[in-house]
């Protein structure tokens, strides 16, 4: 199939299956690149051709946001060694303006403690709030 048709195929999903206000979930985004490999179309021409149809009609990836957020946590971790609870917050905050308020606090911070936990960045221990990250975890439902 030809790229129009892929894009064309794209913006028939994003119609269906964004929700009302552009949020374009993982999920969703999933189900799309996976029918465009189904026609033969890589990856990084689905995913690219997805990420520009998603920008022109002002819809939102969430995977974007998440790409941006994995981001400033290796950046933290690089430059500074630790994160911070005041840095996960900051990121959790950025999270959240980027979603333009589509996931809740909840959601957002599971995900970046999976994120985390993932890529096993090392946490900062803070004196006065003792085990802030577990805390953060236990917010978001991982512990």
């Amino acid at each position: 199939m030809a790229l129009e048709g892929i894009k064309r195929e794209f913006l028939a999903r994003m119609q269906t299956t964004a929700s009302a206000d552009g949020y374009f979930d993982r999920q969703a985004e999933r189900g799309a690149l996976m029918s465009a490999l189904s026609q033969g179309v890589t990856v990084d021409i689905s995913r690219a051709t997805l990420m520009d149809l998603c920008q022109q009609h002002g819809y939102l990836l969430e995977s974007t946001v998440l790409r941006d957020a994995r981001h400033k946590l290796s950046v933290l971790a690089a430059n500074h060694g630790k994160i911070s609870e005041k840095a996960f917050l900051d990121i959790t905050d950025f999270v959240f303006q980027g979603l333009r308020s589509r996931l809740d606090e909840k959601s957002i911070r599971r995900m970046l403690c999976e994120v985390i936990d993932d890529h096993q960045y090392p946490i900062q221990r803070a004196f006065f709030s003792g085990n802030w990250y577990g805390r953060m975890k236990q917010q978001a439902g991982l512990n």
